[in-house]
């Protein structure tokens, strides 16, 4: 892979590709976000067939959702980071997608909760070099002014590969009984559920040759002193402008860490809970709560997305923070209301609502940390996010469930209660802790517009 030369900062927006160009790179890795998001989320649908056929407990599923993807998806992000500001983004992302589709294919051959660990673990590495791919480029393809719009329609792909993983996993389920035994030859005997996974896992492989259908962009740094020009900064460098903005990274960061751990612990377990409590089958929860989840985050996604570009280019600074903590405290009253109610269909449309409601949490809050640094510093910026936001997010919120159904309501079938407990307190709490990001969000933005301003002059 080699190192690309970058052009500086100080280059007007004229010297920013054509628009078809930004959005062909947006629509491929939005492909690769929803391929991602399928692979990783399948298992949320399959837990039933998967706890019933290894003998597991609702805290062991949740580590495999959890904990098995997430510390190798944010412990992998730092080095792909270095690797994103460093090397060719398109190869990087490449290898990226083929690790990780290789990992599911393996995933429908484990036969132990050991070997389903392993394959989880290496789908959570392989996965680790997108998003801060897909960051550094769009960054570099779109003015600050114009980066919520095509950031959100990315970071959708997240959205669409969970509603996909429930659709297609649905539909797989009547084509594989997920519980039953099927024999292949010179394969063996595989479960039903083994065989769906092997189905999804299959086609990346070929995918991921998509990534060289877009141009490598150009990266437009902040000009340095001439001595170090030429060397890529490090993360000693990133941490130092962490350093100086500290208020508004701890409240950003745990405040996105709150958000995503809430929202997961709806995603990994309605599933189960619309099983357990109301009894329906794969297919039926696959097509029902894959279509709210499609509906209601590809209606609020782009819409976010479009709304805080108008606000930011009127002069709300501050607007992709305030948008998603405002979002937040919407979806409360929507998520509570949906485990609360006795008509699953209800409780259904009512998820869709609150999603679409808080969807801005896997845009919005991006922009916010993308559009105040240097962009030889982004991929490093997103790989901080995944390790600590990924791998919190990720674990905390299947596990905390998990941890309230074994443990304090002592019954699988109160699965819903430990989701409501979570929604209840986690959205309010997100909104108050991410409104302390504000005031220091709208002095960076001031900061990063100057800082082009001197490179301009």
């Amino acid at each position: 892979m080699k190192q690309e030369q970058p052009i500086s900062s100080s280059a007007p927006q004229a010297d920013y590709p054509p628009a078809r160009v930004g959005w062909t790179a947006v629509a491929v890795l939005f492909l690769f976000t929803v391929l991602s998001v399928l692979d990783r989320n399948l298992l949320t649908l399959l837990v039933g067939p998967i706890k019933a056929d290894l003998g597991l407990s609702d805290v062991q599923l949740s580590l495999l959702y959890g904990l098995a993807f997430a510390i190798f998806y944010a412990v992998m992000g730092l080095p792909s980071g270095w690797m994103i500001d460093r090397f060719q983004r398109r190869v990087v992302i490449f290898w990226g997608v083929v690790v990780w589709s290789f990992a599911t294919l393996a995933t429908g051959f484990a036969r132990t909760y050991g070997t389903l660990f392993a394959a989880r673990a290496v789908v959570g590495a392989g996965e680790a070099v997108l998003v801060p791919g897909s960051h550094s480029i769009i960054g570099d393809l779109f003015p600050r002014e114009k980066m919520a719009m095509p950031m959100s329609v990315s970071a959708l792909g997240i959205k669409v590969g969970q509603g996909l993983a429930l659709l297609i996993g649905g539909a797989l389920t009547t084509l594989f009984v997920p519980d039953r035994l099927y024999a292949l030859p010179l394969v063996g005997e595989l479960m039903g559920w083994h065989l769906i996974f092997i189905v999804v896992g299959a086609p990346g492989i070929l995918l991921a040759f998509l990534i060289f259908l877009i141009p490598e962009p150009r990266r437009r740094i902040v000009q340095r002193p001439t001595h170090i020009a030429e060397k890529p900064a490090g993360f000693a460098v990133y941490l130092r402008f962490v350093q100086r903005h500290l208020r508004f990274y701890v409240s950003h960061h745990l405040g996105i860490l709150l958000y995503g751990m809430t929202a997961l612990s709806v995603i990994a377990w309605t599933p189960a809970y619309l099983g357990r409590t109301h009894g329906w089958p794969e297919n039926q929860i696959g097509l029902w709560l894959g279509t709210a989840l499609l509906l209601g985050t590809c209606g609020g996604m782009p819409l976010h997305g479009y709304l805080a570009d108008r606000f930011f280019q009127r002069g709300v600074t501050d607007i992709h923070l305030r948008y998603t903590a405002l979002s937040a405290l919407v979806g409360w009253p929507l998520g509570v209301a949906a485990f609360l109610v006795s008509n699953p269909y209800l409780a259904i449309v009512l998820i869709g609502l609150m999603f679409f409601a808080i969807s801005t949490y896997g845009g919005l809050s991006i922009v916010a940390v993308q559009a105040i640094v240097p962009s030889d510093l982004r991929g490093k910026a997103s790989s901080i996010m995944l390790l600590i936001i990924g791998m919190g997010g990720t674990i905390l919120g299947p596990l905390i469930v998990a941890l309230l159904t074994d443990y304090v309501f002592r019954d699988p079938a109160r699965v819903g209660d430990a989701i409501l407990l979570c929604v209840a307190l986690g959205l309010p709490i997100t909104a108050l802790v991410l409104s302390f990001s504000l005031a220091p969000n709208r002095t960076m933005i001031a900061e990063a517009r100057a800082r082009d301003g001197a490179h301009m002059a």
